[in-house]
């Protein structure tokens, strides 16, 4: 982690959880430490704690800049009740949504207030291109300019109404 932010990387992504399925608050205090300056995220264990409510203060006490989370369901549209909460509790903490994000998610996602959506714009591409010499399925994972295009539209839709 030090490594990366010294070549540059503006931040990490990290997380982790006790046996017990709450958050590892010494594992978090030691990737602030290494994370110097640049932004903590924690990422979706945040969905698999008890009560993601109560656990922000002490993300928001480690450091952790941003919490990446779907509001502990399957697709973040359906945990925008909980996500709504989240932003609602005003800890310092950015509240990113992601988990299955569709274009056609977001502008209910943006008006619960979260600061950012995560989404995988992704489309298989290189299907026709020989594998290698070790075989294998064909093609690889792209970024799909059209998903985000309409992805950006969405956004600036719903910021403007």
């Amino acid at each position: 982690m030090r490594a990366a932010m010294a070549a540059g990387a503006a931040g990490v992504v990290v997380g982790a959880l006790t046996d017990d399925g709450h958050v590892d608050a010494q594992a978090l205090r030691r990737w602030r430490d290494a994370a110097g300056d640049g932004t903590l995220v924690f990422h979706r264990a945040i969905d698999a704690v008890p009560s993601p409510l109560a656990v922000f203060d002490e993300l928001a006490a480690i450091g952790v800049d941003r919490v990446l989370t779907s509001g502990g369901a399957a697709r973040s549209v359906d945990g925008a009740d909980i996500l709504r909460r989240l932003v609602a509790a005003d800890t310092g903490i950015e509240i990113m949504a992601g988990g299955d994000i569709r274009v056609g998610d977001i502008a209910r996602i943006v008006a619960v207030g979260v600061d950012a959506v995560h989404l995988s714009a992704r489309a298989v591409t290189g299907l026709d291109a020989p594998s290698g010499p070790g075989g294998g399925a064909g093609g690889h994972d792209a970024t799909d300019p059209v998903v985000v295009a309409a992805a950006a539209a969405a956004v600036r839709s719903t910021l403007s109404e």
